[in-house]
């Protein structure tokens, strides 16, 4: 026979597990659409980057629809900043120096 306190600790254990396991369902059945799948398999980079910053601005609406008349800034700012960070670099193009005995 199982003694009352380990009976106690097997309840506690399953009851954390099942609230973890209900607080989390919906990040557990995250299914994208077949335009994300297709982008987040790409070999290019910036398609990638964009693609994930589009899934998080729209769990970020599901969240707060307030935001929905925003998403096009938002996205707007997410392909540049995928396009700036991913496609060509981190830094600034180098500056153009002008030579003074050209002229």
């Amino acid at each position: 026979m199982i003694s009352p306190g380990r009976l106690v600790a097997l309840l506690l254990i399953l009851g954390c597990g099942g609230l973890l396991a209900y607080l989390n369902w919906p990040d557990s059945l995250s299914f994208t659409s077949g335009e994300e799948s297709e982008a987040g398999r790409s070999d290019d980079p910036v398609e990638r980057c964009i693609a994930e910053e589009r899934a998080q601005i729209d769990r970020m609406i599901e969240e707060t629809p307030e935001l929905e008349s925003r998403r096009q800034l938002f996205v707007q700012r997410a392909e540049a900043r995928c396009e700036a960070t991913v496609g060509s670099g981190n830094s600034a193009p180098p500056a153009k120096e002008s030579d003074p005995s050209a002229e």
